[in-house]
């Protein structure tokens, strides 16, 4: 209810009844608690106001916690945090003015800069700022060096274009997907190699940028499970998934992602996308006829988390539309791309390879699109060999994303598919680093040690 009411503008105080049992609009259900409770109905409709007048940027009083020692006052911390469903129940780092100020300087914005857009982070409607980005960075126990990257992937998350109210409330088991490309991501230890999404104690930056977008996306955007997220499952969400693509893995003649999307190898960028379902791939390298049969196994495993036509028609066409991304390390990309492959040729092979026939949607027990009431072929025009009209996996096959990482081995793909009814769409920016820059990687270089040349290229 209070989601409801922020999200609508109103504060979040709103008038509520605690007498209706949860199911109580469930198919069958006893629906005489609202007679029996109708004049308070009334009354919270007609007569409530809100005590808070105005809407906009509210900067709320510090909070002292203390204990009887250090330890002891960390401990009161975290409980507070989670009573006041300020955490994700892991340890909290404590966002004192002194960590906050000092992660600031790791952006050239000043701290009231806005970067949600109108409408905050919904469904609550929270306003994200720099500084509020900076306590979320400071309670995942971030580095100054991480806000540029944080605030970008923020400001792409809650693009209206990407469909965060979507993500944020549905049921499914759907989270963020940040890819970073560009000198930062190794320049403040982003991976892009072995183990990429984390843990990793030599790139930590993964896992606690994640984690900060988790804080935004609950303390600002109500993403509380049960009340502002119904996701069944919420798999993934403590972390999220950001990764940085493997630019100088990529084979001769394959373009960046950040070049397909328009931008420059050399440009510092962030993407955001969605991922409801992930698989492991196993696969070989070798001749060209060995990598087809692995390209077949690849979409094979594509096949199975084919939307079904779940993605509305009018969002289908979208050049931007996010609906899945394969991840495959130097050494697989690098055997395709001697057996002749373009990256072009990879998506096309995919695509044709991971279509399903209507017969086949009807015997995996899926009907008409879901919430259009309409026969899921119904407006495609694409047809396979045989003939029949079948639904791809994308529009185009140019709309599969291919990101190369995961160290410089090949015997394993990733395929990340995103199949939600919300459409969520790519969205990206480019990377502001403050004039400090190379102070603040210094720094890191002495915080956390100096990692080897080859470490680096493996990562």
């Amino acid at each position: 209810m209070g989601n409801a009411f922020a999200g609508l503008g109103f504060p979040a105080e709103g008038p509520v009844t605690y007498e209706f049992p949860t199911n109580m609009f469930e198919s069958g259900s006893d629906l005489s608690p609202i007679n029996e409770n109708i004049d308070e109905l009334l009354s919270g409709l007609t007569t409530w106001a809100p005590k808070i007048k105005t809407k906009g940027k509210y900067t709320p009083p510090m909070i002292m916690v203390t204990g009887t020692d250090y330890q002891n006052a960390l401990t009161n911390m975290h409980t507070l945090f989670l009573k006041n469903m300020w955490g994700d129940g892991l340890p909290v780092n404590p966002p004192t003015k002194d960590a906050v100020d000092l992660l600031l300087t790791g952006t050239p914005l000043s701290r009231d800069t806005v970067i949600s857009p109108p409408g905050g982070v919904v469904p609550r409607g929270g306003i994200a700022t720099v500084e509020s980005i900076a306590v979320a960075l400071a309670m995942a126990g971030g580095r100054p060096e991480y806000m540029p990257v944080l605030v970008s992937a923020v400001k792409a998350i809650t693009d209206q274009k990407f469909g965060l109210k979507g993500l944020n409330a549905t049921t499914n088991t759907i989270i963020p997907t940040v890819i970073v490309s560009g000198p930062v991501a190794k320049q403040i230890r982003l991976s892009s190699g072995y183990g990429l999404m984390g843990p990793d104690p030599r790139f930590p930056a993964a896992e606690v940028i994640g984690r900060a977008i988790r804080y935004v996306l609950q303390n600002l955007g109500g993403a509380i499970p049960g009340i502002g997220t119904m996701s069944i499952f919420g798999a993934f969400r403590s972390t999220n998934c950001v990764l940085a693509e493997d630019t100088d893995g990529l084979p001769r003649g394959w373009d960046s992602f950040a070049i397909e999307q328009g931008f420059g190898n050399d440009q510092n960028v962030v993407f955001s996308g969605a991922t409801n379902s992930m698989i492991n791939i196993a696969l070989k390298s070798g001749t060209k006829e060995v990598n087809d049969k692995m390209l077949l196994f690849i979409a094979s495993n594509m096949k199975m988390m084919n939307g079904y036509g779940y993605i509305p028609r009018d969002m289908w066409q979208s050049p931007s539309l996010d609906t899945g991304m394969l991840l495959m390390p130097r050494g697989f990309a690098a055997s395709l791309a001697r057996n002749g492959y373009s990256k072009l040729d990879v998506k096309t092979f995919l695509w044709n390879n991971s279509q399903l026939t209507r017969d086949k949607i009807v015997a995996m027990g899926q009907g008409p699109s879901t919430g259009t009431g309409e026969d899921p072929l119904e407006f495609f025009e694409i047809t396979n060999s045989e003939g029949k009209i079948v639904l791809p996996i994308a529009a185009k096959p140019s709309q599969i994303t291919i990101i190369v990482a995961g160290g410089v081995q090949s015997g394993h793909a990733f395929w990340m598919g995103e199949t939600g009814p919300s459409g969520n769409n790519h969205t990206s920016n480019v990377i502001q680093l403050p004039g400090n820059w190379d102070d603040l990687l210094a720094q890191a270089e002495k915080d956390l040690g100096a990692i080897s040349p080859t470490e680096m290229d493996q990562k």
